[in-house]
């Protein structure tokens, strides 16, 4: 009775896995697209776990077709629905558009089914269809400049070529209609650039608006970081400076007045040696260079720049105040000859000034201590300071002669302690290191001095010379001066307006020396001899 009642029920469950095998069976699934527009349709449901299924296309006269086949389903009820995909989230939900009220669903009974298998795009008729774009914040970041570049859009609604957009007038919003139905994607460009965002702009027009005018866009979708207020300080330890101004990148490099007033601009307290600063609506999701000049608009900051940052929500970090540390006691002497520019006449040795500017600290001029030499002593530094300095014809930037101009380099100094007698100096330096051995400055460059012989005619000989040395074709000449390899005017010949000009030698030691001349109009060109 056992042994039959196993067989049994073996027997049962044999029969209950036949009928299950027997109980699946494939489905077919479609979307049929009649406006032809859809690029990548997938299907998802209770047969997949709501997990999206791609679906293949079979171009057709009428419409385009879209299937899957599912294989091995079980009896019951699916509901379903497809996507067109986009790249966002959830995707373009198809059946909604195709005038499902419901998710579409279809039934399986062995080999039977019944329902909705198929999603049917309804035909649309082509509507204006709005693009719009906002280039204002490219144009503020410099990306964009509205005066001459274009802007354009590129997508399925004019197969990727490009389409140049239409700003409106005395705005930043560039926009274009199209005559459109069904799914479109695009990105909007600027200049030859095509937009830098991750996926294509999408949208389905199913015909309903006309004309359908889209949300503006930032471009990129960047749009405008936040506008903060921003407090600068400076903390001035030394007690000396005055009339002390902020210059940095967020006003373009432009000064604005700091405050010890105990009133303007978030000041707290008058008199105190800090002096602040706010400025207002600055831009975020940057970082900003800036510094401080006194009232003689001397740069006041050692080493580099400062840097504030502003981060996309606009938090400020970074540099916001800078401490002028007190000054030391160590004297250091700085020493500089300036012979070769008064033998070229472009600094006068009783009316001119020349000053040390070190940086972090207000320059000081120097007083004439002996032939051609400018000097001063300066107390203010500490032992192992490392001081980074230039010397200022007319104690100012700028002009021809300036050293270092664009502050790419500067001189270097190191602060030793001066126990025991020894002594901070430069040394005697030479303005704008300029005697090279030929004895001549460094704004002219004696590797290619401009031989007067062969810019004007002029022809000096002998060369060697020993006693007399010849000028030829020197009609255009009105002065002539003659350098030794030191740099020291040695002659000087004026009024001159003959044809040939001659120079007696014979007093001048041997070796190089330079002939400078100059015309009505000013410098004429050098000459290298050499005295035997």
């Amino acid at each position: 009775m056992k042994t039959l009642l196993k067989k049994t029920g073996w027997i049962i469950v044999l029969l209950a896995i036949i009928e299950v095998v027997q109980a699946q069976t494939d489905v077919n699934i479609y979307v049929f697209d009649t406006t032809k527009t859809l690029t990548d349709v997938k299907a998802k449901g209770d047969f997949s776990a709501w997990e999206l299924v791609t679906l293949s296309k079979t171009e057709g006269v009428s419409a385009h077709a879209w299937k899957v086949t599912l294989t091995g389903v079980t009896d019951g009820s699916y509901g379903w629905g497809a996507i067109q995909d986009d790249k966002s989230e959830w995707g373009i939900w198809l059946p909604s558009i195709a005038g499902f009220g419901s998710n579409p669903t279809f039934t399986v009974s062995g080999t039977t089914i019944t329902g909705d298998t198929a999603i049917y795009m309804p035909s649309i008729d082509p509507v204006d269809v709005v693009f719009a774009v906002d280039l204002s914040y490219q144009a503020f970041l410099g990306n964009f400049n509205v005066t001459t570049d274009t802007a354009g859009i590129s997508g399925t609604l004019n197969d990727w070529s490009y389409d140049k957009l239409t700003k409106i007038a005395e705005d930043t919003v560039y926009v274009i209609t199209k005559q459109l139905a069904g799914y479109v994607e695009w990105k909007y460009r600027m200049k030859d650039q095509w937009e830098p965002v991750s996926n294509n702009r999408a949208i389905f027009v199913d015909g309903n608006t006309d004309p359908l005018e889209l949300d503006t866009v930032w471009y990129g979708d960047i749009s405008p970081a936040p506008l903060v207020n921003v407090t600068f300080f400076l903390i001035d330890s030394t007690n000396y400076y005055t009339g002390i101004q902020y210059k940095g990148e967020i006003t373009g490099w432009s000064l604005v007045d700091m405050y010890d007033d105990g009133a303007t601009s978030g000041d707290e307290t008058a008199g105190d040696h800090v002096w602040t600063l706010t400025l207002p609506d600055v831009v975020s999701n940057k970082s900003y260079e800036w510094g401080v000049v006194d009232g003689d608009e001397n740069w006041l900051i050692s080493g580099p720049n400062r840097v504030v940052v502003l981060d996309e929500n606009g938090v400020v970090s970074g540099d916001t105040s800078y401490v002028i540390p007190p000054w030391g006691t160590v004297p250091v002497t700085f020493m500089v000859n300036m012979n070769c520019h008064i033998n070229l006449e472009v600094f006068d040795i009783e009316t001119g000034c020349i000053d040390v500017n070190i940086d972090g600290y207000p320059p000081v001029e120097l007083a004439h201590v002996d032939t051609g030499v400018f000097a001063a002593t300066i107390t203010r530094f500490k032992v192992g300071e490392e001081l980074a300095y230039t010397f200022r014809i007319n104690c100012e930037f700028g002009g021809d002669y300036e050293e270092y101009p664009g502050f790419d380099n500067n001189r270097e100094f190191t602060v030793v302690d001066t126990t025991g007698g020894v002594e901070n100096t430069t040394g005697v330096l030479q303005y704008q290191d300029d005697v090279i051995t030929t004895g001549f400055c460094n704004y002219v460059d004696v590797s290619s001095v401009k031989d007067v012989s062969n810019e004007s005619g002029i022809r000096i000989y002998p060369n060697p010379v020993s006693d007399v040395l010849t000028l030829d074709n020197a009609e255009g000449v009105r002065k002539m001066m003659i350098y030794n390899i030191t740099g020291q005017k040695v002659k000087e010949f004026t009024g001159l307006r003959d044809n040939r000009i001659e120079v007696s030698t014979t007093d001048l030691p041997s070796g190089l020396y330079i002939i400078t001349l100059y015309g009505d109009e000013g410098h004429l060109g050098y000459k290298k001899i050499i005295k035997r």
